[in-house]
């Protein structure tokens, strides 16, 4: 399914999508691309720092499409009423 079809299917009842190799995708391109641009670099924490922000970049793209973003408050509430 391409990421275009997740909102839709979501819609449909689709209650889990995975994601996760995607994400491993976004570790290993900035590992790559960073390692590559610094190869002195052995210290995985400036790169970890990028892979954090890009990490962030990747799930806020698919909460987009998967139509989740901007549900806090409803998700507060909701958690409010089972508490």
């Amino acid at each position: 399914m391409d990421d275009t079809q997740f909102k839709r299917a979501a819609e449909l009842g689709v209650t889990k999508i995975n994601i996760d190799t995607d994400g491993r995708l976004v570790w290993t391109r900035v590992h790559r691309e960073f390692f590559r641009d610094h190869p002195e670099g052995f210290d995985l924490r400036p790169v970890g720092k990028i892979f954090m922000a890009e990490y962030a970049k990747f799930i806020a793209s698919k909460n987009e499409k998967l139509g989740s973003a901007g549900q806090v408050d409803v998700l507060r509430a909701m958690l409010q009423v089972v508490a």
